[in-house]
């Protein structure tokens, strides 16, 4: 089969809450990749864990890959600089800790530390599951999009350790005026994640989230020759208040593939992108889209935030939960939906969507 379908768990690595509803979930084989954070205390001894869950269920069949989850505003800084304090992490606070997202400082951040950081997180993922099991690279509360110098260093590394990372393409802007396509969003403003990254006051980098430079963000990692699923459809975030309208949302998404109208919308889409990018003389965009074309062959990324505030999985014990506070970087008054997400995710009949739509769910490394 051509069509692909990655499910992604974003956040693992910080805590027991979000670390026991990721693992739930790839037990009963719902989640194909698995985005770690590794700049917690107890990040690395819960990936080490993940990576012996990693080859107990491949042993029955069940595949998922381990990525870095890059962070800059949760946990503390890894790239340690000679005789100062890191420029990403916060001035403010005593604790070396990174900043945090609200009304982030991106011109305080001096772009060689930014990329040293990202160096080291890889360092210390490649450390723990092996350089070459590195399925991908994603970044926690997308804060490397609303920055051009953000995302040129965070590409760079991607390239030179040739992972696989996010589709810089959002649904929102995938489906934009393609057929009749709902967003599952009244709000004008756009999606779910941007409206968030708004909120945080990111509201100022308002012009990076443009169609025009989601293009040109899609054309650098041509360039560099990064490989990235077609689109993410990032909608499921906050969409499960509700259990209804989060399982509506997957099930819209996955339906796309149905070889119908929905396929068509696929590529419709598609051909609108590929239309749009020759405006601004992106050929090897182009080259890609008409590839995937006459291939019929399309990726779609959902993603995931799971929480279980059930009893914990074997994986975790002996290691601290964090209390009511929550770690840093973390929102607290998100984990009820997250519970929430997990039981969307665990309880829909996916596999029924694979036969009848002809898609695969598999790692990043498999696009």
């Amino acid at each position: 089969m051509g069509n692909k379908v990655i499910l992604t768990a974003d956040d693992y690595g910080i805590c027991n809450r979000i670390d026991n509803g990721i693992i739930k979930a790839v037990k009963v084989g719902r989640i194909t990749a698995v985005s770690a954070v590794v700049t917690h205390e107890t990040s690395a001894e819960r990936i080490r864990r993940l990576l012996a869950l990693q080859k107990e269920e491949a042993q029955k069949g069940n595949h998922f890959g381990i990525g870095l989850h890059v962070s800059i505003t949760s946990g503390t800084p890894l790239y340690k600089v000679r005789g100062k304090r890191s420029s990403l992490a916060d001035p403010k606070k005593s604790q070396h800790l990174f900043r945090d997202a609200d009304f982030y400082e991106f011109n305080e951040v001096e772009s060689h530390h930014l990329r040293e950081e990202i160096s080291a997180q890889m360092d210390a993922l490649a450390q723990i599951i092996g350089e070459e099991n590195i399925d991908h690279i994603t970044n926690h509360e997308g804060l490397v999009y609303f920055d051009k110098r953000f995302f040129n260093e965070y590409s760079l590394v991607a390239a030179a350790r040739e992972v696989p990372m996010r589709s810089p393409m959002t649904w929102y802007r995938k489906f934009k005026k393609v057929g009749d396509v709902p967003d599952f969003d009244d709000n004008p403003i756009g999606n779910p994640i941007m409206r968030l990254g708004l909120s945080n006051g990111a509201w100022r980098k308002l012009a990076q989230m443009s169609y025009g430079n989601v293009l040109k963000r899609m054309n650098i990692c041509e360039e560099l020759g990064i490989s990235y699923p077609d689109v993410l459809c990032e909608y499921i975030y906050g969409q499960c208040k509700e259990i209804e309208q989060g399982e509506k949302v997957i099930d819209h998404a996955l339906n796309k593939f149905h070889l119908s109208d929905n396929r068509n919308n696929l590529e419709l889409a598609d051909r609108l992108t590929m239309t749009n990018a020759k405006k601004s003389d992106y050929h090897l965009l182009n080259e890609r889209y008409q590839r995937q074309i006459n291939r019929k062959e399309f990726v779609m990324e959902l993603m995931f935030h799971l929480a279980d505030d059930g009893d914990n999985v074997k994986e975790l014990e002996g290691l601290e939960n964090h209390g009511k506070e929550g770690p840093h970087g973390v929102n607290t008054e998100y984990y009820s939906i997250r519970d929430n997400e997990l039981k969307v995710l665990t309880e829909m009949d996916l596999p029924l969507y694979a036969d009848s739509n002809q898609i695969d769910y598999v790692p990043f490394k498999s696009i």
